[in-house]
């Protein structure tokens, strides 16, 4: 029924456990899972409004908020295996 399953988290509980539900219709549907999670590119502008919220890491606000995002993608494929899921992207 379900070819593909495209969830996107953010790092929450809630997004989290619709990995885990995600999952078993996957198991199901013997569906192929897409964990997504994006994140909001920022101006130069909004960079600099935004650096007080920023520990002194010398990466930039971009290369963090990548970063956060493909770990918590990580976590999402790690929780999909953990609960059965055999294709996950």
């Amino acid at each position: 029924m379900f070819k593909k399953i495209l969830i996107p988290i953010d790092g929450s509980e809630k997004s989290l456990e619709g990995v885990r539900v995600a999952s078993s219709m996957a198991q199901m549907y013997d569906s192929e899972m897409i964990i997504l999670s994006i994140f909001r590119h920022h101006s130069m502008m909004e960079r600099s409004f935004s650096m007080a919220g920023i520990s002194k890491r010398t990466e930039s606000l971009d290369e963090t908020l990548s970063a956060y995002a493909k770990e918590i993608v990580e976590e999402g494929k790690k929780i999909a295996y953990e609960t059965g899921a055999t294709r996950v992207k």
